[in-house]
């Protein structure tokens, strides 16, 4: 058996106790991150983001209001839709449009 100087057993000593010290700030470290993680994370987990998409109503509706001379065939024509398409967005519409009459000419 070797000859082990005292100080070579006290930085063996210190060594061991940095590295489980070193070891336990990591651990409480990991810790805090996960506290914070679910903190942060908990309110859109649990109640919704506020980016969610509501789509309980529906697309938003693009309108056009009539003007003197406007006929479905045009205002279909001018906002590049089928004459069809318009008849279907807007199940009311007679023939001819009154004047300042809210038509539906697309969704969003």
């Amino acid at each position: 058996m070797a000859y082990v100087h005292p100080r070579e057993r006290q930085h063996d000593a210190i060594d061991v106790v940095v590295r489980n010290a070193a070891r336990l700030l990591a651990v409480i470290a990991y810790a805090a991150a996960v506290v914070i993680a679910v903190l942060i994370l908990a309110p859109v987990a649990f109640d919704g983001s506020e980016a969610t998409v509501d789509t309980s109503r529906g697309p938003a509706t693009v309108t056009y209001t009539t003007g003197p001379g406007d006929t479905p065939a045009a205002v279909a024509a001018g906002h590049g839709i089928p004459l069809a398409e318009l008849y279907a967005l807007n199940p009311e519409l007679q023939a001819l449009a009154a004047r300042g009459e809210k038509l539906v000419v697309g969704l969003r």
